[in-house]
C-alpha cells in the first residue's frame, strides 16, 4: 500500500498479481496468491479508510480480469496494468484502465481532472480522465543514463559478440508466432535439447522464448543473440514420462492459445494437431511420437527445461515424471541450442515440417 498527496488529493496506490503468477514464476513454497477480486476489494477498502481520494491498482492481469476488477470494485478509480503488450486504454463505468504496451515502446500520460461536487446533500468527488499514447521513438536518451547502457553494453558485447553460425532461412522467433503456432526457432530449441540428451522427444515453453523478432537470411548469430533468445537461465534436463501425462501437458500447453499465453508448447520428436475452437483441456485431436501415435500407457523419455519439469507455466502434470538428468547435472539451454548450432556446422536452415497443426 502506497499513500501519497498530490495537490490537496491524497492517492493510494496498490498492486495486484495474477495468480497465475504462481506457475508462470518459481516464488517458492512460501508465498501464495490470491483471488484478484478479493484481495483488491480488501486493500481498495483499507486505503479509503485511510483517507484515500483516488485509488490507483496497478496490475500485472490479463485485460479481461482488469475489466471485470473494474467492474466489480466501486472504490478503484484508475487501472495500470501490465501482462498484455499491447497499448489498450478502456473506461469500464467511471473506471480508466490503461496499459501502455512492452519495452518501453510508449509512455502512457494520464491527466486527471479532479474536483467535488455535492450530490443529494453530500459532497463527492467528481474525476474527469484524459489519456495519450506519446511514442519514445526519436526521444533524445538521457545522457547519465546512456553513459551506464553503453558501459554494460560495450562489456557485453566484448563478452558475447562471439559468433556461433550463421542463419540461411529467415529465423522467427516473434512472441505473436513461437507462444500461438510451430516457428522454426522453437524447432531449434527442441531439436537441440532432443539431440543433447538423447530423448525421444523434446518439449519448451514458447514463452520462453524472448526476442521477439525475425533474423533475415544471412544474419550472423552470436552468443547474445541466443542469451537474448533464451534469457532466463533455464536448465536442459532429461525425464522419463507416462504419454498420459505428456498428453496432458500439450492440452495444457494449447489451453491458452487465445491469449497468446506463453505455455504454447514447441515440440520435437512428436507432432499435435489441436482445435482452439475445444474447451481446454479437450484441444489436442491428434499427436503422435516418431509419427506413431501417442500411447498413453507407454513411458517416453522427455528432454525439457527444469522449469517446465517442475510444473512451470500449468505444466504440472510434468511434476510426476522420473527425473534422470536433474538440473543440478543440467546443461544451461542457451548453451544448448549454441553447441547444436555448432554441431550443424554453424548453419542453421531449419525449416518448419508440419509437428504442431491447427484445425479450424
Amino acid at each position: 500500500l502506497k499513500l501519497i498527496e498530490v495537490g490537496g488529493y491524497k492517492l493510494g496506490f496498490f498492486g495486484v498479481l495474477t495468480p497465475d503468477t504462481a506457475t508462470l514464476s518459481s516464488p517458492g513454497q512460501s508465498i501464495s496468491f490470491a483471488a484478484p477480486p478479493v484481495i483488491a476489494a480488501a486493500v481498495a477498502k483499507r486505503l479509503k479508510e485511510m483517507g484515500a481520494d483516488i485509488v490507483v491498482a496497478m496490475t500485472h492481469l490479463y485485460f479481461a480480469d482488469d475489466r471485470s476488477l473494474a467492474a466489480a470494485i466501486g472504490d478503484i478509480d484508475l487501472v495500470l496494468g501490465g501482462h498484455d503488450h499491447d497499448p489498450i486504454s478502456f473506461l469500464e463505468g467511471d473506471t480508466l484502465i490503461v496499459k501502455a504496451g512492452s519495452d518501453l515502446h510508449y509512455l502512457a500520460a494520464i491527466d486527471l481532472k479532479v474536483g467535488r461536487a455535492t450530490v443529494k446533500d453530500k459532497e463527492v468527488l467528481v474525476l474527469t480522465p484524459s489519456w495519450r499514447f506519446v511514442s519514445t521513438a526519436g526521444v533524445p536518451p538521457e545522457p547519465g543514463i546512456e553513459a551506464i547502457v553503453a558501459r554494460w553494453t560495450s562489456t557485453l558485447d566484448r563478452e558475447l559478440a562471439v559468433p556461433v553460425g550463421v542463419t540461411k532461412v529467415e529465423l522467427d522467433t516473434r512472441r505473436g508466432s513461437v507462444r500461438t503456432e510451430e516457428t522454426n526457432f522453437g524447432d531449434l530449441v527442441g531439436d537441440a535439447l532432443r539431440n543433447a540428451l538423447g530423448a525421444e522427444v523434446a518439449l519448451t515453453n514458447g514463452g520462453g522464448i524472448r526476442g521477439d523478432r525475425l533474423y533475415a537470411p544471412g544474419t550472423e548469430l552470436t552468443r547474445k543473440d541466443i542469451l537474448t533468445q533464451l534469457p532466463f537461465g533455464n536448465v536442459a534436463v532429461l525425464a522419463d514420462v507416462t504419454g498420459a501425462d505428456l498428453l496432458a501437458a500439450l492440452e495444457n500447453g494449447v489451453s491458452q492459445v487465445e491469449d497468446s499465453a506463453g505455455r504454447f508448447p514447441q515440440i520435437s520428436g512428436m507432432s499435435f494437431v489441436f482445435d482452439p475452437g475445444q474447451p481446454p483441456g479437450s484441444r489436442i485431436v491428434e499427436a503422435a511420437v516418431a509419427g506413431t501415435r501417442l500411447d498413453p500407457a507407454r513411458t517416453y523419455r522427455l528432454a525439457t527445461s527444469d522449469y517446465l519439469l517442475g510444473g512451470g507455466d500449468g505444466y504440472e502434470s510434468l511434476k510426476a515424471a522420473k527425473a534422470i538428468v536433474d538440473a543440478s547435472a543440467g546443461r544451461l539451454l542457451a548453451s544448448t541450442v549454441m553447441n547444436y548450432i555448432t554441431a550443424l556446422g554453424g548453419e542453421v536452415s531449419l525449416t518448419t515440417d508440419g509437428r504442431i497443426k491447427r484445425r479450424g
